[in-house]
């Protein structure tokens, strides 16, 4: 088959035309990393010397079968191209595909793979476009109090190939349209209702009055259900955290007359219905998150020290983190409503 030789090079295909290179400054390239029945696959390249000698380009398919040896003979420029189309009796098996391409320019053959299905992989997400048109990665980290979920199980790798982890915790999505959520469902991590998630052990964890997830794209908090329908885009760090404790978004700056708020507040300069405005407007400007479902309608008695609090902040004596916490439990506790 011409797969015999050391020093075999594996490749990781990007979106959009790969090229290849080598020491010896011969290349070749595919145009996609993933084919349907009856589409072309251009397999491409240039070498560095022996421009008449032939270039022998191999098609093996999953089971180690030669399907197709093609020579072709590079141009006064170097260059090679020939297209393969898809399909027919000698494409039998759905899967990984090795392509192997052999000259006088290069001691050692070059591979690189694709992958080939008769017909669009089962199930397709709704809104998909055409498999392997595009090709986005995004890193994805989840914490369960504190612990990092682990991705790089088997049982957690190459389970679609739409949207999938195949490299550790890295996602590759490889059409138009794919969300986040159909990741999850692939990889059986969503609950029983929007609110929960199956993860540590097959546990399920669910937001409540105690416990939280919190959703950040690019460090920004998004809602739960933005989160499922989002497609990611290259360069995307996803995070999911669950646990109690609050967040504030570090990359967001409390305004300076919040501040002042909090200081006429302490000198009792305005009512309490003043300073539960200005939280508000935290709130609602996503400056700082509660979770939904701390909201409440009734409104004790704001106990002394909240107050104590907020003159300590506003003279900078706490930090805004501690000043966060403390509006945390006033919602928590029901104190003020949001």
């Amino acid at each position: 088959m011409g797969i015999g030789h050391i020093g075999i090079i594996l490749i990781i295909f990007s979106v959009s035309l790969i090229t290849i290179a080598y020491s010896e400054s011969t290349t070749f390239s595919l145009g996609k990393p993933m084919y349907l029945d009856g589409e072309v696959i251009t397999i491409s390249g240039i070498v560095s010397d022996y421009k008449n000698y032939p270039v022998s380009i191999e098609i093996v398919d999953p089971t180690g079968d030669s399907i197709n040896t093609i020579p072709t003979v590079p141009n006064y420029w170097k260059e090679f191209d020939i297209s393969v189309e898809t399909g027919g009796l000698i494409w039998k098996h759905d899967g990984v595909y090795t392509v192997v391409v052999t000259h006088a320019s290069i001691p050692e053959s070059k591979i690189t793979t694709f992958e080939y299905f008769h017909s669009d992989p089962s199930p397709k997400p709704h809104n998909a476009g055409n498999l392997g048109e595009e090709h986005a990665q995004a890193e994805l980290s989840v914490q369960v109090y504190g612990y990092f979920f682990n991705f790089t199980e088997p049982r957690f790798q190459m389970q679609s190939p739409w949207i999938r982890f195949q490299d550790g915790e890295t996602i590759h999505r490889y059409a138009s349209g794919v969300p986040l959520g159909f990741l999850f469902n692939t990889l059986g991590l969503s609950g029983n209702n929007d609110e929960c998630y199956r993860l540590q052990g097959g546990s399920v964890y669910c937001t409540d009055a105690y416990f939280t997830f919190k959703f950040l794209i690019n460090g920004q908090h998004v809602s739960e259900t933005a989160l499922r329908e989002y497609v990611i885009q290259d360069g995307d760090k996803i995070q999911i955290i669950y646990d109690d404790q609050f967040i504030t978004e570090t990359s967001k700056i409390i305004p300076d007359w919040i501040k002042n708020i909090a200081g006429f507040w302490c000198i009792d300069a305005i009512d309490d219905a003043s300073f539960v405005g200005a939280i508000k407007f935290l709130l609602e400007n996503q400056i700082i998150v509660i979770p939904e479902t701390y909201q409440d309608e009734s409104t004790p008695i704001m106990p002394y020290w909240i107050k104590n609090n907020a003159c300590g902040w506003s003279t900078n004596q706490i930090s805004d983190d501690d000043f966060a916490s403390g509006i945390e439990f006033m919602i928590k506790n029901r104190i003020i409503t949001v």
